[in-house]
């Protein structure tokens, strides 16, 4: 990114952060990321800090660790009126979930206390910088200040009267010279086994972008010098191949190389059936979403806007 809009950015910024400008206003969130996957640190009472890890493509989710922190007992009801989550982002001006669910889930994840995905990111605008690892909550933006290189639209499933339904969002990208409908997913993920780490000098949980068996293998016959690295993902019982694909193009700009986790076709023809406006064939993650280097991500407008 040229240096001139990389200033024009901080300053924008900066002249947000201290409270409406002009009728806009944007707010730093203190998240952290690793392996261009983001973990939002909320200061407790207590001086301890809830870890949650923030997904488009989860749900909001309490884990053990988080529970413990917060001095509450597991049950299968919702949590989210005992836990008081949204006390707790108040004082810390951060945004809060639309949808005031907040479930158990026996997670062994002892990188977070929980998960924040859909509801927490609906009906909200954010800037996410991959390239500075800082991530922002917007009320309003102007076209006319920011630099944008490319919109995208963003989709959702609705109801019979137009109104979004589930907010889980959906995304084409051209593979191949394949239109492919995906799940927009920042929390994608993989444990990467040492054959993969090896492969793609990183190790231990990674962003990872996810594509149907069906389309690995029409990828794996046509493409047999695109690299596979056999049972690279060990996140589940039966470790999945990883396939890297040398060029996905989102929108005008082509990303690469970005690397697919094989899921079987079913999982996306459920999710597909239930949660999404159309058929999709896989889930496109942090790995992909990172080399646009800044993105806001509007909900309200159903879009996602690439920074130059």
């Amino acid at each position: 990114m040229p240096v001139r809009v990389t200033k024009l950015l901080l300053i924008t910024l900066m002249s947000w952060s201290f409270g409406p400008t002009n009728g806009q206003s944007i707010k730093a969130l203190p998240v952290s990321f690793s392996a261009n996957l983001i973990y939002l640190n909320i200061p407790l009472p207590d001086n301890d800090t809830l870890v949650m890890y923030l997904d488009t493509g989860g749900k909001n989710f309490m884990y053990k660790s988080g529970l413990k922190k917060l001095e509450i007992r597991p049950t299968r009801k919702n949590l989210h009126s005992r836990v008081h989550l949204d006390e707790i982002f108040l004082q810390n001006s951060i945004p809060v979930s639309y949808k005031k669910d907040l479930y158990f889930l026996n997670d062994k994840d002892n990188r977070c206390d929980g998960m924040l995905g859909r509801e927490w990111y609906a009906n909200k605008i954010w800037l996410i910088d991959y390239r500075n690892q800082q991530m922002f909550a917007m009320e309003s933006y102007s076209e006319e200040i920011l630099s944008i290189s490319a919109t995208i639209p963003v989709s959702f499933r609705k109801d019979t009267s137009g109104s979004i339904s589930n907010h889980l969002p959906g995304v084409q990208v051209v593979i191949d010279g394949d239109t492919l409908s995906m799940l927009l997913d920042t929390g994608a993920q993989a444990q990467l086994s040492d054959q993969a780490t090896s492969a793609f000098n990183q190790s231990g949980t990674s962003s990872i972008s996810f594509i149907d068996q069906s389309t690995f293998e029409k990828w794996e016959q046509l493409h047999p010098d695109w690299r596979v690295v056999k049972g690279g993902d060990t996140s589940l019982r039966v470790a999945e191949d990883i396939i890297e694909v040398p060029g996905v193009n989102i929108g005008d700009t082509v990303v690469g190389p970005v690397y697919f986790a094989k899921r079987a076709d079913q999982n996306f023809v459920v999710m597909s059936n239930n949660f999404m406006d159309q058929q999709i064939t896989g889930a496109l993650g942090a790995n992909a979403l990172s080399q646009l280097g800044q993105i806001i991500l509007d909900y309200p407008q159903q879009r996602l806007l690439v920074l130059e």
